[in-house]
């Protein structure tokens, strides 16, 4: 049968290498460090460079060489893609709690502020006690076996830790540990301060909390609605917070402007002590334009490829989309295993649950808030909408364009809200210089891990 290189295998030449290449493949999950020769010999760009016999058995063991047409290899991931979904579907169940429709920031970016004026959920609403009775019932019928659920929830907003919801967000925690759940607040921080009773490792056991670079850049962008300034207050409540042994990560909203930022926020977080607990870390996260057409650019948004540049420049010092695909091969590397894999990009493809103090379920955090894609609704009964299945039977084989893809698995298809903003509609895939992020990794990976071996 004739042979010849399989459509998903990836090589990556590594940075500060005369010869050494790692190659990758998209389905399979292999991981190899091979030297040029063996490239030539897959690419046929020279025939007369020969290779042992046992190397072209690994090759082929390996997923690099294959026997297989490229239909039949689309129509092996495609399977591949629906198995690993089926598994999610059935085994992840995410729940969060919108905890109210309501926000003490102005930030001049938020991706609500498209639905803001002509939402109705938008009027300050926020959970009665009867509504989370009713949350915690729906989960239960949702969720089916408990022990597929996780053991977490999070609570959301709008900004859920408002001094004004603290009597609510205590009922939903107390009532939530009875069950057995545990949770994470993704929260401004400003008002954190108010809740330190309900942090602890059996309560809201993690924090996401958002920073927009040191203080002069903060101040300016994520703007408290009565005192404008925010900074100061927050750096306060986090240092509070660790001392309540709880996880915090700190998300750095990055664009150019502030991407300096991080060194002298984790010099001023290293000055407090901060950095002593192991508890604390911090992201940089790209600041996506959720409204592109816009003709006001107060801010400097960086496309993938500069965002990775800039990283590149620190030395990864700090962890980011790079590092994270880096540390699954490094998983990999280390565990002489191959790649994990999953087929959809994040849990709304799959298995998430966004309930809301109106009765209306969400698969999408980034969508609340739109009617056009509410999934369900609770109540006394749990009723589903037709959006359902279009959110969770969503993975990298809803689409040809990811399907033929060789880093598929690895992209996922990209984060579908942003697809939205984009392509708007569903299914054409958000690549988002994908291949240039994916090398960035390899070469890290290595770095961290072979090369120093």
């Amino acid at each position: 049968m004739d042979i010849r290189k399989s459509s998903y295998t990836i090589s990556v030449k590594l940075d500060d290498t005369e010869d050494k290449y790692m190659l990758i493949h998209g389905y399979t999950g292999a991981v190899d460090l091979v030297n040029e020769k063996v490239i030539r010999y897959l690419e046929n760009a020279d025939a007369n460079a020969p290779i042992l016999d046992t190397t072209v058995d690994a090759l082929k063991v390996r997923g690099y060489l294959t026997t297989k047409t490229e239909e039949e290899e689309r129509e092996r991931v495609r399977k591949l893609a629906h198995i690993l979904h089926q598994k999610d579907k059935i085994l992840f169940k995410h729940f969060m709690f919108l905890v109210a429709y309501d926000c003490n920031f102005r930030c001049p970016y938020c991706y609500e502020k498209k639905v803001l004026k002509n939402s109705r959920q938008w009027t300050k609403k926020i959970f009665s006690k009867e509504m989370v009775d009713k949350a915690y019932n729906a989960i239960s019928k949702i969720g089916g076996d408990r022990r597929l659920h996780s053991r977490q929830i999070t609570l959301y907003g709008g900004e859920p830790l408002l001094e004004k919801n603290k009597d609510i967000v205590e009922y939903i925690v107390t009532k939530g540990t009875d069950l057995g759940y545990r949770f994470m607040a993704i929260t401004n921080g400003y008002d954190l301060n108010h809740f330190v009773h309900l942090l602890g490792p059996d309560k809201i056991c993690t924090l996401q909390v958002t920073l927009d670079g040191i203080k002069e850049h903060h101040d300016k962008r994520r703007v408290h609605y009565r005192t404008k300034k925010s900074f100061d207050k927050i750096i306060t409540n986090i240092g509070m917070a660790l001392t309540q042994d709880v996880r915090i990560g700190i998300r750095v909203n990055t664009d150019a402007d502030n991407f300096a930022d991080l060194e002298k926020l984790e010099q001023m977080f290293r000055n407090l002590g901060y950095t002593d607990n192991a508890k604390l870390s911090i992201h940089s996260a790209l600041l996506f334009d959720h409204n592109p057409l816009s003709t006001n650019k107060s801010l400097s948004f960086l496309d993938q490829q500069k965002f990775n540049d800039l990283h590149k420049h620190t030395n990864y010092r700090y962890n980011c989309t790079i590092t994270s695909m880096a540390q699954l091969l490094v998983n990999a590397i280390k565990n002489n295993k191959t790649i994990d894999f999953s087929s959809e990009f994040c849990a709304a493809q799959s298995g998430s649950y966004i309930l809301d103090p109106f009765g209306e379920i969400y698969a999408c955090w980034e969508e609340v808030g739109h009617q056009e894609k509410i999934i369900g609704h609770y109540n006394e009964l749990v009723e589903w909408m037709g959006h359902k299945d279009l959110w969770h039977n969503q993975n990298i084989a809803s689409n040809s364009k990811c399907i033929s893809c060789r880093y598929a698995f690895f992209c996922k298809g990209g984060c579908i809200s942003q697809e939205i903003v984009v392509n708007g509609t569903f299914g054409a895939g958000f690549c988002n210089h994908f291949p240039d992020t994916f090398h960035s990794s390899v070469n890290l990976a290595y770095r961290r891990v072979l090369k120093k071996s």
